[in-house]
């Protein structure tokens, strides 16, 4: 499963540099991580500008955009 750490708000947060290499590897996880984190109110994972093809995927899982920068979204 994706690494991921808690917030001070209680958010879970997934980093870009713990995301999986492959989309189809990425999806498996993403649907790990809402079965695991169901009972949380949030669910951040942050995408780099190279795993930008990820973006479609979160969005068939409701995920919305909150903030970006140069590299990430």
């Amino acid at each position: 499963m994706i690494k991921t750490t808690q917030n001070r708000y209680n958010g879970i947060i997934v980093e870009e540099k713990h995301l999986p290499d492959s989309k189809a590897d990425f999806i498996t996880e993403v649907i790990q991580l809402i079965k695991s984190f169901k009972n949380e109110k949030l669910l951040w994972i942050k995408i780099p500008i190279e795993k930008s093809e990820f973006i479609p995927e979160l969005k068939k899982f409701n995920f919305e955009f909150h903030h970006c920068n140069d590299n990430i979204l």
